[in-house]
């Protein structure tokens, strides 16, 4: 079987597709001579005109429309094969707040992986809320009241501690009540004298409230038997399923914000980004 140039047999596609050397040599990032060049040596192997040739300008020949006819398809399958296979192989960049970072989503993608799946996923933490092509991130889960996207969940704010604290007749241990104040000073954060509001008491005078900058770290203080944390149960899910954490009243809970899923409209038909969502998604129907 007679073999013929791969390069050369798609410079001339690239020529017949665009009707210009020009066009194809910036679209293979090839100069127009080296165009012209493959051509000839094609139409050399091949032992026949591709292009007729006249009056300064070019047409294709009966041969040279058979063999476009031919290679237009089967080079466009070769591009979307060669496409899929680098979807595949992208790592793709989720935005997240450093809490959700550090309580939901770090647990879960352990989880994930010691059950011998690896989700292909790079994690950008932070408080800022921007576009998603700013940050060259593929999909956002924001923490807002309202926010465009998917919602995923509304959080309900309880009381939890650690499982080995016990409780006085009263319902909360004598220990410290631990709250989340942000750093920034941004958006909700209920508070304890919210949860007693919510029963029609006031604040006992003696109690004594510890201020933290971070929910992570109000978790690992409850974990530690610390203290009471005011935590959301989105966010405290993994440690309250693995029995780590316990909640105290569970009638009393104070509604917070929602969890909403962004994509990059761009790119949400990806593969990758299809299987990331559902992870996610799934993660959420989860009990808290």
């Amino acid at each position: 079987m007679r073999r013929v140039s791969l390069t050369s047999l798609r410079a001339f596609e690239r020529v017949a597709a665009t009707a210009s050397q020009k066009m194809a040599a910036e679209e293979l990032g090839v100069t127009q001579t080296a165009v012209s060049h493959a051509i000839r040596t094609l139409e050399g192997q091949l032992g026949t005109d591709l292009f007729s040739r006249r009056n300064g300008g070019s047409t294709l020949t009966q041969a040279g429309r058979d063999l476009a006819f031919e290679l237009t398809p089967s080079f466009a399958r070769i591009d979307a094969a060669v496409a899929s296979v680098f979807e595949r192989s992208t790592t793709l960049t989720l935005s997240v707040t450093p809490a959700f970072a550090a309580c939901w989503l770090a647990p879960r993608l352990a989880q994930t992986a010691a059950e011998g799946h690896m989700v292909p996923v790079q994690i950008l933490a932070t408080t800022e809320t921007v576009s998603l092509s700013a940050k060259g991130a593929d999909l956002a889960v924001r923490y807002a009241a309202r926010s465009e996207g998917e919602l995923l969940a509304t959080e309900m704010f309880r009381a939890v501690t650690g499982r080995s604290v016990t409780c006085c007749s009263m319902g909360l241990p004598d220990l410290p009540l631990i709250e989340t104040r942000w750093a920034r000073g941004r958006g909700f954060a209920p508070n304890w004298q919210d949860w007693f509001a919510l029963q029609g008491k006031a604040m006992p005078d003696a109690v004594q409230v510890l201020q933290l900058p971070d929910e992570n770290l109000a978790l690992q203080a409850a974990l530690s038997g610390a203290g009471v944390a005011l935590a959301s149960d989105v966010l405290a899910a993994p440690l309250l399923q693995q029995g780590l954490l316990r909640i105290v009243q569970s009638d009393v809970a104070i509604t917070g914000l929602s969890y909403w899923l962004l994509q990059d409209q761009a790119r949400s038909r990806s593969r990758d980004i299809v299987k990331l969502c559902n992870w996610i998604r799934d993660g959420f129907c989860g009990e808290f």
